[in-house]
């Protein structure tokens, strides 16, 4: 568990951990799907100094929160990730709700924890 599962009181049961895995592993893959635009997009990093993006898909608004970022070129606004897939960053950074919620449930998941800024 995360210091930020336990201040959130969010710890995930044996079932939804692995519901959750499962909703994670049916996204598409790289090659059906190698780009995604997003917009109300952020940067965040974890304790071992890994980025990942974080917003809202720009076709369907749906969350989402990639793998750590490999290379990134803020002035162009993309960056490619360690499944392979290429981020096109719409507009400023912003804040997505529900990229916000599909990451506290990758950081959940993956037990991954947010570095305190």
């Amino acid at each position: 568990m995360t210091e930020d599962s336990k201040e959130e009181g969010r710890e995930l049961s044996p079932f939804l951990q692995q519901l959750c895995t499962q909703l994670i592993m049916a996204a598409p893959g790289v090659d059906e799907e190698p780009t995604i635009e997003l917009i109300d997009w952020c940067v965040k990093e974890d304790t071992a100094g890994n980025l990942y993006f974080v917003g809202s898909r720009s076709d369907d608004w749906s969350g989402r929160a990639s793998t750590p970022i490999v290379e990134w070129h803020p002035d162009l606004h993309v960056g490619r990730t360690r499944s392979g897939r290429v981020y096109g960053l719409i507009g400023p950074p912003g804040h997505s709700k529900e990229g916000e919620h599909v990451w506290s449930i990758v950081k959940a998941v993956y037990k991954i924890e947010e570095a305190k800024k």
